[in-house]
């Protein structure tokens, strides 16, 4: 049987993680017709794989090891593994509000959508900050 290597694994982890941010997205859209057991159940998929996803990067991931070739980068990195964090707690926050909530309303669509584009931003930041490392490695090379 043959092992998934730590790049499969985290590359995997982030289709199935954006996978999951678009449905979310979709599921919270106005003109949708979703019952709040249909979101807690969303919000707990999404929350399994973003810890998943972030637990990939941080634990032997790709930060670290980005930590080690570029030091240049620690305090960046720092940075974006605090927004992990944020980023989990903050969907706690909501799956609580949708466990309390008894359907969907404007204010928890909004909270829901406003925390995707967070994740979201986040993702390009980490994806600027990889691009930058090997931008670095390259021109070192020269």
């Amino acid at each position: 049987m043959k092992t998934e290597t730590p790049v499969s694994a985290l590359s995997k982890a982030h289709s199935v993680l954006l996978r999951d941010l678009r449905g979310l997205g979709r599921f919270v859209q106005p003109e949708a017709y979703a019952s709040i057991a249909e979101l807690r159940s969303r919000l707990a998929t999404t929350h399994t794989d973003v810890c998943e996803h972030f637990r990939l990067e941080e634990q032997g991931g790709y930060m670290d090891n980005m930590q080690m070739r570029e030091p240049r980068l620690e305090r960046t990195i720092a940075k974006l593994a605090a927004e992990h964090q944020e980023l989990r707690e903050a969907l706690e926050e909501i799956r609580n509000e949708a466990a309390a909530a008894r359907d969907i309303d404007d204010v928890l669509r909004y909270k829901v959508r406003t925390w995707i584009d967070r994740l979201l931003q986040h993702e390009q930041h980490e994806n600027d900050v990889v691009q930058d490392a090997v931008d670095s490695d390259f021109g070192a090379a020269d």
